[in-house]
């Protein structure tokens, strides 16, 4: 799945594919890379194993050079939110998954 880049750190009209992956505790982990070089933009989620989290939910890192990930993520209709969790000195995004696994690869 191909969507528009609203991480600060890239112009305004970069386009990211989105791949899917697990981590190892079986939870979603979404990486942006570039549709034309796969070449790594980010990690848009992050895993924080010690808090709950229901099977179609994620969480989000939209801090320091991710900053924008949620904004990039919620313009394609691919998130709901949900609230947010405190993980050290900031705050992640708990969110809803809103797309089959299946259907965003």
């Amino acid at each position: 799945m191909i969507i528009q880049s609203y991480l600060k750190y890239l112009h305004r009209e970069t386009e990211l594919k989105l791949q899917l992956k697990k981590y190892s505790n079986g939870r979603l982990a979404i990486r942006a890379v570039d549709p034309m070089t796969g070449q790594e933009q980010a990690t848009l989620s992050v895993n924080l194993p010690d808090e709950p989290l229901k099977e179609d939910e994620i969480f989000i890192k939209d801090y320091a050079e991710n900053e924008g990930a949620f904004l990039t993520l919620a313009r394609a209709g691919l998130v709901e939110h949900l609230g947010q969790v405190n993980s050290g000195f900031v705050k992640i995004d708990k969110c809803r998954w809103l797309q089959s696994v299946f259907d965003a690869e």
